[in-house]
């Protein structure tokens, strides 16, 4: 089950049911979603796959149509110090 970051509710949706909602990243999205960050910044492009190869874990992607459309997420940085 996946909530829906779209539109005015969050409410439960999955592929099946839904043209627009956000997944967690899967590793045959690395290459969709480096394509969109070098769009941006191609070092950061570089930087993000080394990491994704490492873990995908708390990486999320928003799907549109079946196309990837952007990704998110959020990792610990391992030399900040935990509160």
């Amino acid at each position: 089950m996946i909530l829906s970051l779209f539109g005015n509710k969050a409410k439960p949706e999955t592929e099946a049911t839904s043209g627009r909602f956000v997944r967690p990243m899967a590793s045959g999205d690395v290459n969709d979603v480096v394509a969109i960050i070098e769009q941006h910044d191609d070092d950061d492009a570089e930087n993000a796959r080394e990491s994704f190869n490492k873990s995908l874990e708390g990486m999320f992607v928003a799907v549109d149509n079946g196309r990837i459309v952007g990704v998110t997420g959020a990792v610990q940085d391992p030399e900040a110090e935990a509160i």
